[in-house]
This record gives C-alpha cells, structure tokens and sequence, in this order.
C-alpha cells in the first residue's frame, strides 16, 4: 500500500485539472480532501455558475469525475476499506469549508 497522503494529492491533481478545463470563473475553483475514519471525501468548490457544468445532465459528468478519482484511490490503496465520495459546493462570499451538517471541516 502506497501513503495514502500521496495517493490523495494525485487525486486532487486529477480533480483539479478536469474541473479548471470546465469552468468558467477557474479562479475560483478549490479542491480539498479530507480523510475521516470510514471515508474519504474530496470537495469541490466553484462557482455557482460553473455548478452546473461540474455536474452535468444528470450528474453525468461529477460521476466520471468520482470514477477517475476511484479508480486512483483502489488501485493505489487496494486494501483501504474506506468509501470514497466527491462532492461538489457552490461558492459564496461567505464560503467556509462545511459537511453537509453545517459543521466547519
């Protein structure tokens, strides 16, 4: 098994490349992950206006995103039984990394 703080940072290399080819305000885009005890989650702020375009008709286009990413994280940490999600977050003014909660992360 890899470090999984190596895998993770190919991970959002990944994520970051094909969400900056799409966006329209790319400044604006940030990528983090973060590992917790039964997941890793990787979130993807934008812009609201470029929210749509990240998810796609459907959800289409995040889906081939998180499968990319997927493909990383089980073939480098094959034994990591944590589950693996992407979400997607509009940016505010006000933008602070939160869960779906309203908790700080």
């Amino acid at each position: 098994m890899k470090n999984p703080h190596e895998v993770i940072k190919k991970i959002e290399k990944l994520v970051s490349t094909c969400v900056l080819c799409m966006a329209e305000y790319p400044d604006e885009v940030e990528v983090e992950t973060k590992i917790a005890t039964k997941s890793i989650i990787t979130y993807i702020k934008v812009n609201q206006k470029d929210c749509g375009k990240i998810i796609g008709k459907r959800g289409r286009t995040i889906d081939c995103i998180y499968h990319l990413a997927a493909v990383i994280k089980n073939l480098h940490l094959s034994n990591d039984v944590r589950s693996y999600k992407v979400e997607v977050i509009e940016a505010d003014d006000n933008f602070h990394w939160k869960n779906k909660n309203g908790e700080g992360i």
